[in-house]
């Protein structure tokens, strides 16, 4: 929600907040100051790659940080398209038509090799709290993705039974050892992480597409050629078939311990189909771009939230989140209310509800 921004300075801890809309209008300012002069310095310097020995994304090579600074500004349009419909259109067009553009190829993706290893290994490995979710396993096993194996380990044996097996998001685990035996990331230290993905940015064109902008292409191609990247990405096989699927959907989720099995939520299929409506074309989108998406699960969950796409499982037993799918978002931090007590208030009050996981933001504004 509302966050320190336009007003942080020399360290201080105690800050004003801006608004969400005043924050997301800044930095749309702050980046386009940005874009112009890389590209102004591009433009002067089309062979130079300064401080390259320093950048470890794109090694100086400052066209690329201008692809992903214009690949953000589209993703900061879409995820205020509801909230502020005419700003989203201008940031989008403005991004996708810059003379440099945004990331249309996986040379472009921007990824950190960490020094200490990938953190989710850390997540599954070394602290073992990280688990597969039923939502993103019975999706991919009832659209036979292949690309469920290139996320995803084999489970151990449970009760006779191997398999790619995720958990119910708020599930009552028994135990450490019974968690671990489900699914884990199949990510290992050596592994990049992604930070964005050009298949997210081509899934972004095909809903502006969808919406009446200027993209650069038809919502059916951009959606098609979203996910061929995202296949290429990971090295699936089978993409041709899988864009082809008119039947296939999300599977029924069978917990092998019987203690969080449910139907389907969701009957959306993979093949476009030009003839269905508006809202049946941006699930369609937003399900393969939200599977697209792993593992930045940050993005995934704001895509959630701005669209109800794709239809998520019920929370299984957890009682904080009684009468959500999902948190809509994640309260203020105590130490804010003890070190900058004056100034939380008041950003309390600019959320039109309560400090609490269940209240909207900002740019929350499609009526799901």
């Amino acid at each position: 929600g509302p966050i320190p921004y336009s007003k942080v300075s020399n360290g201080n801890l105690k800050v004003e907040y801006d608004s969400q809309e005043d924050a997301y209008k800044a930095m749309f300012t702050d980046l386009t100051a940005a874009i112009n002069t890389l590209t102004t310095y591009v433009a002067a310097n089309p062979d130079s790659k300064p401080m390259a020995q320093y950048d470890g994304i794109y090694q100086g090579d400052f066209k690329q940080w201008v692809k992903f600074a214009n690949s953000l500004k589209l993703r900061m349009a879409l995820r205020i398209r509801y909230a502020d419909p005419a700003l989203a259109k201008s940031m989008a067009e403005e991004a996708v038509n810059h003379i440099i553009g945004v990331m249309t190829a996986n040379g472009d993706n921007t990824k950190y090799n960490y020094v200490k290893g990938n953190p989710i290994t850390v997540m599954w490995d070394a602290y073992k709290d990280t688990r597969a979710c039923a939502d993103i396993t019975s999706y991919m096993l009832g659209y036979s993705d292949p690309r469920i194996s290139k996320y995803f380990q084999t489970s151990s044996e449970i009760k006779g039974k191997k398999g790619f097996f995720g958990l119910r998001s708020g599930i009552a685990t028994e135990s450490e050892t019974w968690a671990c035996e489900y699914s884990a990331p199949n990510i290992n230290k050596s592994d990049p992480l992604y930070w964005m993905m050009a298949s997210e940015v081509t899934f972004c064109r095909a809903e502006g597409a969808l919406l009446g902008w200027n993209m650069g292409g038809t919502a059916k191609s951009l959606y098609e050629t979203a996910i061929k990247q995202s296949f290429d990405l990971w090295g699936a096989s089978g993409y041709d078939t899988y864009i082809n699927d008119e039947t296939n959907k999300q599977a029924d989720y069978v917990d092998p311990n019987g203690k969080g099995s449910i139907a389907a939520a969701s009957t959306i299929t993979i093949k476009w189909n030009e003839g269905d409506t508006q809202e049946k074309k941006l699930e369609r989108i937003i399900t393969q771009k939200w599977i697209a998406l792993y593992p930045i699960g940050q993005e995934a969950w704001s895509e959630y939230r701005r669209t109800g796409y794709p239809k998520f499982f019920a929370v299984a037993q957890n009682t904080e989140f009684a009468g959500l799918i999902v948190a809509i978002r994640i309260p203020f931090p105590y130490s804010e209310y003890e070190n900058n007590h004056e100034n939380v208030v008041k950003a309390t009050d600019m959320l039109n509800g309560k400090d609490t996981y269940s209240t909207k933001l900002w740019w929350d504004k499609k009526n799901k």
